[in-house]
């Protein structure tokens, strides 16, 4: 049994009028409301804890509890009889688990200001561990991934994102009800900025910074380095920032008799690795672009 309460407020007409005051259908939120309830799901509004029941009578009634109602004030969250951090209730960041043992947390009643995206993806990670303790296991901890973000944009790093989309005008949709064909949906995608990662899954660099539990916000003092990407070549793209100089594909340009290839250019810290001659990346790399992209272990050079 599985039930979901709010803290004297109809959650379901609460969200109807503000799907009703956008203008916006609330035929989806009813079928998802019906789907819920059919996997036994039961919403019960107006049980306030601390005022129509204690938080001692709900552990009573469920042998795990998830406490996912948004921001809470330090006098509303003592009622809960979990321990508080400076920010909200103070959970085992890997395991959403509270204080006590039963009880898990996730959103903004944890860390206000949350994007929901990242507060949905934390209910489902927090499911899965509840689902551990129901069972009796212990809660096993996957090792979190590193992602590294821009956060804001410099000036002309934009102008660098514009290079990757397509410059065709955008696909005019006549009838909402008639689908778009699939040519007209790559269209329409190739638009899209390439602004993320091309070769996340296979990062060595990830890897190790994964394994080592690097965080970035340990050097969010430091100033980054230019987003930069070279799209010089027909088939890849190069971005300087992703470089590590481990040499790798300076070695395989000389093995394969590239005419130009690439190398170090310049010296000590300010060593990077370019073309020779400020030649373009097209001349450089003739028949060593696919084996320099296969090899590279961070994605500074990747296809397009």
């Amino acid at each position: 049994e599985c039930t979901v309460m709010e803290r004297g407020v109809d959650v379901g007409g609460r969200l109807r009028t503000m799907l009703i005051e956008s203008g916006s259908s609330t035929a989806v939120l009813d079928q998802e409301v019906e789907m819920m309830e059919q996997c036994g799901i039961t919403f019960k509004t107006g049980a306030e804890i601390g005022r129509v029941m204690s938080m001692a009578d709900v552990e009573s009634r469920f042998d795990a509890v998830v406490l996912a109602m948004g921001v809470v004030t330090e006098e509303e969250a003592v009622v809960f009889g979990v321990e508080q951090s400076d920010k909200g209730i103070r959970i085992d960041r890997h395991t959403f688990q509270s204080s006590r043992e039963s009880v898990f947390a996730v959103g903004q009643v944890v860390a206000p200001g949350s994007m929901v995206a990242r507060t949905v993806g934390d209910g489902l990670k927090a499911a899965i561990f509840v689902d551990q303790y129901l069972r009796g296991k212990p809660l096993l901890v996957a090792s979190r991934e590193f992602n590294s973000r821009l956060g804001k944009l410099a000036d002309g790093e934009l102008a660098q994102f514009v290079q990757s989309a397509s410059k065709s005008s955008r696909l005019t949709v006549i009838d909402d009800s008639i689908a778009i064909t699939q040519d007209e949906a790559e269209q329409e995608s190739r638009r899209c900025f390439h602004c993320d990662c091309r070769k996340a899954e296979s990062c060595k660099l990830r890897d190790y910074a994964t394994e080592y539990e690097v965080r970035q916000s340990r050097g969010s003092g430091s100033e980054r380095l230019t987003f930069a990407a070279v799209c010089q070549h027909s088939d890849l793209v190069y971005e300087p920032g992703k470089c590590i100089k481990c040499g790798i594909c300076v070695r395989i340009t000389a093995d394969m008799r590239e005419p130009l290839g690439l190398a170090f250019v310049g010296r000590g810290f300010d060593a990077r690795v370019a073309v020779p001659f400020d030649a373009s990346m097209a001349e450089a790399l003739t028949d060593a672009a696919e084996a320099c992209v296969e090899a590279c272990p961070t994605g500074a050079l990747a296809k397009k």
